[in-house]
């Protein structure tokens, strides 16, 4: 009877674990995501702001800003996978580095 109790009580404690991992997975998804739009917006505003410019080191510059957030949306996804895999956590810091990074190997990839 005891042997049966603890092994209840190992299982549940072992599914309560997953369980919050998995929690803890979708709050970081979440995280991430808006973390990334934040960062396609900016991009966006960025290039609008900088539209108003004939300079062409700032049309370099606005060029960058469009194609960044164009990366972005079209690999969030894979991007927030990455994060996850590579435990990239949660300071802004490392979210920009790593983000460039990607973004600088992927641009090099087309």
């Amino acid at each position: 009877m005891k042997k049966t109790i603890f092994a209840l009580i190992v299982t549940g404690c072992l599914l309560g674990t997953a369980g919050f991992a998995a929690a803890g997975s979708s709050a970081l998804e979440g995280y991430y995501d808006n973390y990334i739009m934040k960062k396609i917006n900016n991009c966006y505003k960025t290039a609008s702001v900088l539209q108003k410019c004939d300079n062409p080191r700032v049309s370099d510059l606005k060029r960058m800003q469009s194609e960044k957030a164009i990366f972005y949306t079209e690999n969030k996804a894979q991007l927030i996978r990455s994060m996850i895999e590579k435990n990239v956590g949660s300071e802004p810091y490392k979210l920009d580095y790593f983000l460039i990074t990607e973004f600088k190997n992927g641009k090099a990839k087309h």
